[in-house]
Parts: structure tokens; C-alpha cells; sequence
């Protein structure tokens, strides 16, 4: 039996190719509902899964990947229709992408979980409203943009950092 923050996970994958399909053709402000809609589930699913102990194996692998989809959908996208500048997508991917490898090269070292942090959080509430921004294409997008990339590329230093000191403790 599925229980309600993984149920909201897997709402959340749902989301995004109807976000994607709202945005292509122009429904700005549906698209933006969706997405905040979106956002929302990840709050609530983590809250839920925490508060009322129902964090699972599949909640800690699809609640990051059902988040960084739906980022990387809406900052492609944006990038394609020209409300953001194309190198945003570009280093987000390439973060996220080094961050699963060393995520996953430590999983199968010492069974390392990672943990999210505030400068994470902040990374995602930065892309929130950069997107939030980018879908209206307010120029104030490219700004919380470099923002956004700012922090997430502090969060991948100290990711970077926790691993190789535990790489260094489990040689």
C-alpha cells in the first residue's frame, strides 16, 4: 500500500509533462499554477513523511528525482523559449548529474545517504522563482537565475566536500 507523501511524489511526476505542455503553448498562468502546485507537493510530501515517520526507500530516491525533473523541465524549456539565458539549464544538469554519480558512487562505497540542507532549500526556492519570473518574462528572471546558480553551485561544494571526507574515512 502506497502511503499519502509518496502518493504525492508520483502526482508530482505527473505534473511536469502537463507543465511542460501548458507552457509550450502558452498558458502562462496555467503553467505557473501547475508548477507552484507541483512545488507545493514536495513541501507537503516531506513535511508528511517526516512528521508522521513515513519516510520510505522509494520516498528518498523519487521525491529528489520528481523535484529535479520538474526543475530541469521548466529551466529547458524556458531557456528554449528565450525567457532564460541557455547556460542555466546547462549547469543545473551538469550539477545535478555529478551530484547522482557521487550520490550514488557513496551509496555503494558506505551505504551514504544524503541529506538535504538549508542551502539546498534555498537553491530550490531561488529556481522557484526564477522560474516563477521567467514564465511572465520578467527581466528580473536572469537575475534569480545567477542567484539560483550561485547557491546551488555553494550546495555542490559542500556536497562535494561531505563527499570526499566520506571517501577518505571508508578508503
Amino acid at each position: 500500500m502506497i502511503n499519502l507523501p509518496n502518493f504525492l511524489t508520483l502526482v508530482r511526476f505527473a505534473m511536469v509533462p502537463l507543465f511542460g505542455i501548458l507552457l509550450v503553448f502558452e498558458y502562462r498562468v496555467w503553467a505557473f499554477v501547475i508548477y507552484g502546485l507541483a512545488c507545493g507537493t514536495d513541501i507537503l510530501d516531506g513535511y508528511l513523511a517526516r512528521r508522521h515517520d513515513q519516510v520510505t526507500q522509494f520516498g528518498r530516491y523519487m521525491d529528489p528525482l520528481a523535484d529535479k525533473l520538474l526543475q530541469l523541465t521548466a529551466l529547458t524549456l524556458l531557456a528554449i523559449k528565450g525567457n532564460l539565458s541557455f547556460y542555466i539549464p546547462v549547469i543545473v544538469v551538469v550539477k545535478e548529474v555529478l551530484m547522482i554519480a557521487g550520490g550514488f558512487l557513496l551509496y555503494k562505497k558506505v551505504n551514504f545517504k544524503l541529506i538535504s540542507s538549508w542551502y539546498g532549500k534555498l537553491a530550490a526556492a531561488l529556481v522557484f522563482l526564477t522560474v516563477a519570473f521567467a514564465i511572465f518574462g520578467s527581466a528580473w528572471s536572469d537575475i534569480l537565475a545567477l542567484l539560483a546558480v550561485a547557491v546551488s553551485l555553494y550546495a555542490f561544494a559542500r556536497y562535494l566536500k561531505s563527499f570526499r571526507q566520506n571517501f577518505s574515512r571508508h578508503p
